[in-house]
């Protein structure tokens, strides 16, 4: 990713539909009224910055992203993210939009498959993710790539001040990828 594709990617997310942004709202394309925004938006900067990404990971992992990003037509029609954590080195967060108009076509599972491989590669142990409990095509779509409910969380997430209950979903990588 250029650095510049930033402001592509925050015209994507302007593109969702309201409810796809109620289900998909990572912090770094959270409204400029958040006071992290500005913070989240330069870490989605840096982490397309070559030369500062290894400084990132030894002093700030979890302001570094991994961005996986589906194009058609010159068009950025859908976004998966691997977010480092601080506390557990050896898992990731991952976070998967897709336009509506965009949704059903392989292009979730693209984005999932690669993000999934490259956490293998990079030696984590587990990815998480947290959706929505209403989300129920979301969470079959994650099953059915191995993740597992882990826990839920009441009023774990909020949108526009709705509380939101959310699943955190785990997928164990020696599982899906054993050495």
């Amino acid at each position: 990713m250029r650095p510049l594709d930033v402001f592509t990617l925050n015209r994507f997310y302007r593109s969702l539909s309201d409810r796809s942004k109620m289900l998909f709202h990572p912090p770094f394309f959270q409204t400029t009224s958040n006071p992290r925004w500005l913070i989240h938006q330069a870490s989605l900067f840096l982490s397309s910055v070559d030369p500062v990404k290894p400084l990132l990971k030894r002093v700030a992992p979890s302001i570094l992203h991994t961005l996986f990003i589906a194009f058609f037509n010159n068009r950025v029609v859908g976004l998966a993210y691997l977010r480092r954590l601080k506390k557990e080195t050896r898992s990731v967060e991952l976070g998967i939009g897709v336009l509506d108009e965009y949704q059903g076509m392989g292009i979730g599972s693209s984005l999932l498959s690669t993000a999934l491989n490259m956490a293998s590669k990079e030696g984590k142990d587990c990815v998480y993710l947290m959706v929505s409990c209403e989300n129920k095509r979301a969470i079959a779509f994650y099953k059915k790539f191995g993740f597992v409910i882990f826990k839920r969380i009441p009023r774990g997430d909020t949108w526009f001040e709705k509380a939101l209950d959310v699943f955190e979903m785990k997928l164990y990588l020696k599982k899906v990828f054993p050495s």
